[in-house]
């Protein structure tokens, strides 16, 4: 990458899944809070693009179709 010095240097880098997909596989009880913060807004992000193209039938409770 290139940095504000203008010379070049090697980073670790991580697309959206990639980034997604670490947080996933961190086993701590710290982390959960901020695991269940991103499942929100990404559950809201979703509906938000459901009900952008009209999609109805896709909101009802996951509750309705794996009851317990």
């Amino acid at each position: 990458m290139k940095a504000a010095d203008g010379k070049r240097y090697n980073a670790d880098v991580a697309n959206t899944e990639e980034l997604l997909r670490i947080i996933q596989s961190i086993p701590s009880l710290k982390a959960e809070p901020f695991k269940m913060w991103l499942a929100q807004v990404g559950r809201e992000r979703i509906n938000q693009r459901l009900q952008a193209i009209q999609v109805p039938f896709l909101f009802f409770p996951i509750s309705d179709v794996f009851p317990r």
